[in-house]
């Protein structure tokens, strides 16, 4: 009989574990300012507006499969802090995983844990500013905006191609991958946007990665290398500084302030374009667009409005007996070109200057030579 009382005792406990919180009254999941979230299942679909209280989840929020389209969750409060995780469930057919939503009024703190099985996303908003330390299962980040600030902090590498935006400005300190054929989009609408960590979108030339950083105010990259596909840095109000190596497919840099180049730009088979109101390529840089198969891409640097100063080694150099390029500087003010010049290859390609200003290559080294103008 004891036996008995204690196996119905244990399947009692058992079921409660497993029941689901319904959702239609936010009550049900926590109440009070904070209100915080315990532990729980949640009920798909879940979608709760905690007004502007503060929401917390500092243990593991679970949320089951459901039957499409009602399996998503979404959470709205004044500020968001996860400390814990959410994890979502595997699903048997019919029922499938859905996405997680988390909108924050004001500002967005998570420094807890993400898991989903591949397909759904974790996608967070926030009005203020998001500081995303979480630990995020690869390829499970959703879209991510702030209307303030975007920090990502040093961590795990996190792996995503979707959206990372910050209106007024991102910081990148963390390692991000994206190999899935997309574009990793990277922008700020009204600030800037700082790449201090390495950013890899390589992935099989058959379905190419890339990035595009896109910022109102200045992009600065740091020592840490950026890779894979096409990779763009522009900034429409400030200045485009790199200090870290490039290597993709193609490479465009364009800025309203000037631009910076400190080390090695390596695009194959592809450009590399740069544009800015003045461009400086200092001695420890290196645009290397060199290349065999189809021959060499071309390396055009183009300053709008200031001087064109190239300091630094360039390469259009057909490999293997293939065509050179172009290696052309053009600025509104002077070109002072003191660097080394290759545009060699079967049959060789071009290089040429010119300037609103005056063109000074006394410093240079150029193979072939020097012509006035180049194609295309």
């Amino acid at each position: 009989m004891m036996r008995t009382l204690f196996a119905v005792g244990v399947l009692a406990v058992a079921a409660t574990a497993r029941a689901q919180v319904d959702c239609s009254n936010p009550d049900n999941l926590c109440t009070g300012d904070p209100c915080v979230i315990p532990p729980i299942e949640v009920q798909v679909p879940c979608v709760v507006d905690f007004g502007t209280r503060t929401l917390e989840i500092p243990g593991i929020l679970r949320v089951p499969a459901g039957p499409p389209p009602n399996n998503d969750v979404s959470f709205t409060a004044g500020r968001i802090e996860i400390r814990g995780g959410i994890r979502i469930a595997r699903g048997r057919l019919p029922d499938v995983p859905g996405e997680v939503t988390l909108t924050a009024i004001n500002d967005f703190v998570s420094p807890g844990r993400y898991s989903a099985p591949p397909g759904p996303r974790f996608h967070m908003f926030a009005g203020g500013n998001i500081d995303l330390q979480a630990r995020v299962r690869r390829n499970t980040l959703g879209t991510v905006e702030a209307g303030g600030t975007l920090s990502l902090p040093a961590g795990p590498t996190l792996q995503t191609c979707e959206p990372l935006r910050g209106a007024a400005g991102v910081a990148v300190g963390r390692r991000l991958r994206c190999a899935t054929g997309s574009t990793l989009e990277i922008s700020s609408s009204a600030g800037g946007v700082t790449l201090d960590a390495t950013i890899d979108v390589r992935a099989p030339a058959s379905n190419p990665s890339g990035l595009a950083v896109s910022a109102a105010g200045d992009v600065i990259t740091s020592i840490l290398p950026l890779m894979g596909g096409g990779i763009s840095l522009v900034s429409t109000g400030g200045f485009v500084f790199v200090s870290s190596p490039i290597r993709a497919t193609q490479i465009q840099i364009a800025a309203a302030g000037d631009v910076t180049v400190g080390r090695e730009l390596f695009a194959h088979p592809g450009d590399i374009t740069i544009q800015g109101a003045g461009v400086d390529v200092p001695t420890t840089g290196r645009l290397d667009a060199s290349g065999s198969g189809f021959g060499a891409g071309d390396v055009r640097v183009t300053a709008t409005a200031a001087d064109l100063t190239l300091g630094g080694a360039f390469s259009a150099q057909g490999e293997s007996g293939t065509p050179g390029g172009v290696i052309e500087g053009v600025a509104a003010g002077n070109v002072v070109a003191n660097g080394v010049f290759d545009a060699t290859g079967i049959p060789p390609g071009c290089i040429s200057f010119q300037a609103g200003g005056t063109v000074d290559t006394s410093g240079g080294s150029f193979a072939p030579a020097l012509v006035p103008d180049c194609p295309g």
